[in-house]
């Protein structure tokens, strides 16, 4: 699960923490788009996704980060932050299958 926050938190975020979030859900669910798992979800460059997405780079790669440290997605290779290839994990496939995307409070 992304996070554990009822919904009365989630009305207490400022608007930045809510774009934060958004991005985080929108990258994520780009990244396992048509993946029933991790083995078969495709890599990712950050340029590749900030232009599907319409998002600037490093508010994806933001987004990447704070998706890492939950464990649902990773570098290529792994542990590389360097990396400009990432791809979503089988947590990150699961999380989105079972609709467990809720308030982060995990923030860079």
């Amino acid at each position: 699960m992304i996070g554990e926050n009822s919904a009365e938190d989630k009305s207490k975020l400022t608007e930045e923490e809510n774009e934060r979030y958004q991005n985080q859900v929108v990258v994520l669910t780009k990244m396992a788009e048509g993946a029933t798992s991790a083995k078969n979800a495709r890599p990712y460059r950050i340029d590749e996704l900030a232009l599907a997405l319409g998002k600037d780079e490093h508010d994806v790669q933001r987004s990447l980060f704070i998706l890492e440290g939950h464990k649902y997605v990773s570098p290529h290779p792994i542990g590389d932050f360097t990396s400009r290839i990432w791809s979503v994990t089988e947590l990150g496939v699961k999380a989105l299958a079972n609709q467990n995307v809720v308030h982060m409070t995990s923030f860079l």
